[in-house]
């Protein structure tokens, strides 16, 4: 039997006032920040990580929106180059806006705030399009989603889930 392996992922969608922050992927268009989780940071450290580098926004998580598992195989890119990439597994926020101007990265070639209806038409990219549309509408639950979206071809749902509402993520103070 095979160690069980899933990338750990994190996104979040950053809200100010009736906007929201899209970055543009050379690779995959429009999209909402995020990327994995590193060695030795939490899923929220590498939230906050994440949309720093991609947008040079400050943001803080205030709602947790739900867990999409990506359970497709599939063929690495760039420093992946040759190998097949595990499942990946996201969590996925809906964060508010702290300070900072958008600014570009290498990850994103474009960075700005967008209105939701704009957001919902820019946002494309398979499997994104249902998760931007939890993080606007901000589901009445937690969301538990499995799907497999191969780089080319078409989506595939395994499950989709929602359990009641919980609180929203709280700063704990540590011991």
């Amino acid at each position: 039997m095979d160690i069980p392996v899933f990338i750990v992922a994190v996104s979040g969608l950053v809200v100010r006032g009736n906007q929201v922050l899209l970055v543009r992927s050379p690779r995959r268009g429009w999209e909402f920040p995020g990327g994995q989780v590193e060695q030795d940071e939490s899923p929220l450290q590498a939230l906050e990580r994440e949309i720093w580098e991609e947008s040079g926004i400050i943001a803080k998580p205030f709602r947790f929106i739900g867990v999409y598992a990506n359970l497709a195989r599939r063929p690495g890119y760039g420093k992946w180059e040759g190998i097949t990439l595990p499942p990946v597994l996201n969590m996925s926020f809906v964060c508010e806006y702290v300070s900072g101007e958008p600014t570009t990265s290498t990850e994103s070639v474009e960075v700005g705030w967008f209105s939701r209806e704009e957001a919902r038409q820019m946002v494309t990219y398979v499997s994104f399009d249902n998760r931007l549309a939890d993080m606007l509408d901000v589901a009445e639950g937690v969301v538990f989603a499995a799907y497999k979206a191969p780089r080319s071809g078409p989506m595939e749902w395994i499950s989709r889930e929602m359990l009641p509402a919980g609180a929203a993520v709280a700063e704990i103070e540590k011991p």
